[in-house]
């Protein structure tokens, strides 16, 4: 009798067992399939700078403080939803902001808090993230010849250029040089916590609004820092 009992038990036990193995695969599968959740099909090809309107005034809580700005690419044939996401600074933590931003294009850390991010099969969308960073130690750039005697044009409520081909070198020499090789190191996440995608970008490292490989488009914030010296920057536009 207490065999019989025993092989029941055990009989009962493997068909729970399974049927619980069958239910995790069945939901992370459907999941994947409605979500599109892997790191090859969400690549970010551009990351920005976007600094305030109050960026040059140091008595301002947003002094030196910049957003960042992301565009992602679906590269699958499911939708994307990206409802969170983590920013650590690997090297100089000076580099951490002291402001959050909140609003419908901007992602949160806490995804019970966080607008979802959505993007459709195929295509390409801009967001932004709620922590800021800070570039306190690089503002004496601003002061040098090579940005104040730059050649400025505002050809759009929101396109802002520097026609100095050199001007993104320069300063990604002078943030080698002030902050080493620090790096950012972004993870974005689907559903509560399910990441999607890690991605490390160098802040010194950086191209032009010509290049879409990932890393920051310096000139585009350069032109928008320029700008705000020169009183020709539209703050409303900053999280379209």
């Amino acid at each position: 009798m207490e065999i019989k009992k025993i092989t029941l038990f055990l009989i009962g036990l493997v068909s729970f067992l399974s049927g619980a193995i069958s239910l995790y695969t069945f939901s992370d599968q459907k999941f994947t399939d409605i979500f599109g959740s892997t790191d090859d099909n969400i690549q970010i090809t551009k990351m920005q700078l976007i600094p305030s309107s109050d960026f040059f005034k140091q008595k301002s809580d947003f002094y030196a403080d910049t957003n960042i700005a992301i565009t992602a690419r679906n590269f699958g044939n499911k939708k994307i939803q990206i409802t969170s996401y983590t920013l650590d600074i690997i090297g100089d933590k000076s580099l951490i902001g002291g402001n959050i931003a909140l609003g419908k294009n901007i992602l949160d850390e806490d995804a019970k808090k966080s607008n979802s991010i959505f993007i459709e099969a195929g295509e390409e969308v801009t967001f932004y993230l709620s922590k800021s960073l800070s570039l306190k130690k690089v503002m004496p750039f601003f002061e040098t010849s090579s940005f104040q005697e730059s050649i400025y044009s505002h050809y759009n409520k929101d396109f802002y250029l520097l026609h100095n081909v050199d001007i993104t070198p320069k300063f990604n020499q002078y943030l080698l040089t002030t902050y080493h090789n620090a790096t950012l190191n972004l993870r974005l996440f689907t559903g509560y916590n399910k990441l999607i995608k890690d991605h490390n970008v160098v802040i010194a490292d950086g191209i032009t609004m010509f290049e879409n490989t990932g890393k920051f488009q310096h000139d585009v914030f350069l032109a928008k820092a320029y700008a705000i010296q020169k009183g020709d920057y539209d703050d409303s536009n900053r999280f379209k």
